[in-house]
């Protein structure tokens, strides 16, 4: 089981011209004792390098202090010929040297031309094929170590990165500075000898400043990131199925209630009423449910409009359009029942079913028995072709409208009934039999509203047909949201 080092290299490597300790390449080396050390240089270390050999030879001098520990016999095998290239090669632009000290393998990658080393574009392109080089005689037992403590800030942000967007199998190391702040670079009369004469950590008991940066928290952090902006976006289908791949640990306070949220947004309402029952004031429907059917009938359909406007958030005008049909039958039924006092549930087959069709009991309505009947009978006349009244005639929304622009009181809601008919004739026609984009261009092009101002017109007949509803119900799915995500930011 072997261990290969791959790092840039650095204004402190290889050790402090201010405080004469180990650089981050050294003291990586001092503790995790690699096999194999891959050094890329950019133009200005290029300089160092060439101007006294630095790098090169501060690896063999550290490699002698391990001889002269563990096999001091071996020293006078080490020779100054290590200090020279065994193998010179030139891959496209870079020009690569390759070293042997002892057992140690050091390879120099050389970028002459590479000076704009604040770019962080530059590196995205450069350390993915120098990684993968680095890697390429690399077995399974084996360890790739990458040094983010050496270089530039967009060397190192690249680095701590890779393992992430390249999906990577390594050690992040990060080396702490002696004197826990920012280190000075100064170049000017370094003398690699006089540095390591000096450096403390050649003392026995020095103190290992490095360690291992917990990749895994920040690919974490980056997925409930995501997590966030899809619970955001209403999505929480895609939420749901990226929490899942996190540690149990990391999910455990909000992962039922990002499960309930979904489950609500399918309308699932038992699955969530037994999310509430069991998380006590997590949760309430902005509409309750206790209080009987019609309690809970009024709960179902605002349920059903708030998921009409998640469509609308989604960008979902198609679900958006098909939606408007099952919501404004029931809102048109409510009103004449609720608002104008007329029973029509008497005087239709099927009311109740959601899978039969349903009929006006003509029969029952022709006799007109009372005041009721009569209004209810002369509406539903306009809407009646001379061979109804002679066979069955199914129930329709128009026939609803009918009799709410006969008897409702109010303009505005006549009127707002009125508009949402068309509405739903005219898109309910569009979606169904042809063949084109269904935006918010189009929608307000075909019906004069945009989707918002019918999204408005549904909310004005349900609080006729229920009950008023103020904009922080309208708003319970953003409040449902706000809590999960403040449970989620606990864990992050």
């Amino acid at each position: 089981m072997s261990k290969i080092l791959f790092s840039p290299v650095g204004g402190t490597d290889p050790l402090s011209n201010d405080n004469y300790q180990d650089g981050a390449i050294l003291h990586i080396v001092r503790n995790y004792r690699p096999e194999r050390i891959v050094l890329f240089l950019s133009q200005e270390m290029l300089r160092f390098h060439k101007e006294d050999n630095r790098y090169i030879k501060s690896l063999y001098l550290l490699y002698r202090e391990f001889l002269k520990q563990e096999n001091p016999e071996q020293l006078e095998k080490l020779t100054e010929n290590a200090l020279k290239p065994i193998q010179k090669l030139q891959l496209e632009d870079a020009s690569l040297e390759l070293y042997q000290i002892g057992n140690m393998k050091v390879e120099t990658i050389e970028r002459e031309d590479l000076s704009e080393v604040q770019d962080f574009n530059t590196f995205y392109r450069e350390f993915p094929r120098w990684i993968h080089y680095s890697m390429k005689d690399l077995g399974e037992a084996d360890t790739l170590l990458l040094n983010v403590s050496s270089g530039t800030p967009a060397m190192k942000g690249c680095l701590l990165s890779m393992q992430l967007l390249q999906d990577i199998h390594c050690k992040v190391i990060q080396v702490s500075t002696p004197v826990r702040r920012m280190n000075e670079h100064r170049h000017s009369g370094f003398v690699l000898e006089d540095a390591w004469e000096n450096n403390i950590d050649n003392l026995e008991g020095f103190t290992n400043r490095c360690t291992e940066v917990k990749v895994p928290d920040f690919a974490y952090m980056i997925q409930e990131n995501q997590i966030k902006r899809l619970i955001q976006e209403y999505d929480y289908k895609g939420a749901l199925a990226l929490a899942k791949s996190l540690p149990a640990e990391r999910t455990e306070e909000y992962l039922s209630f990002l499960k309930m949220a979904l489950q609500r947004s399918l309308l699932d309402m038992d699955s969530v009423e037994s999310f509430i029952k069991h998380n006590k004031g997590k949760f309430q429907f902005p509409v309750k449910q206790a209080g009987g059917k019609e309690a809970e009938k009024s709960c179902l359909v605002f349920e059903y409009c708030l998921q009409m406007q998640l469509k609308l958030a989604r960008g979902d005008f198609d679900g958006f359009i098909r939606s408007l049909t099952p919501v404004i039958w029931d809102l048109f039924f409510q009103i004449i029942e609720k608002d104008l006092g007329l029973p029509i549930s008497k005087y239709i087959e099927n009311v109740y079913s959601d899978t039969k069709v349903r009929y006006w009991k003509l029969d029952s309505l022709q006799q007109q028995n009372d005041e009721k009947e009569k209004k209810i009978y002369t509406a539903l006349s306009t809407k009646m072709n001379s061979q109804d009244s002679n066979r069955k005639m199914t129930v329709y929304s128009p026939h609803f409208l009918a009799l709410i622009q006969a008897y409702h009181p109010l303009d505005l809601v006549k009127n707002t009934a009125g508009d949402l008919r068309t509405v739903e004739e005219t898109l309910r026609n569009m979606v169904a039999h042809q063949m084109i984009p269904v935006t918010e261009k189009i929608i307000l092009e075909k019906t004069g509203f945009t989707p918002k101002i019918i999204m408005e017109k549904v909310k004005l007949l349900y609080s006729r047909a229920y009950q008023d509803c103020g904009e922080e119900k309208w708003a319970s799915y953003d409040r449902m949201n706000e809590s999960i995500l403040q449970l989620l930011s606990k864990m992050t």
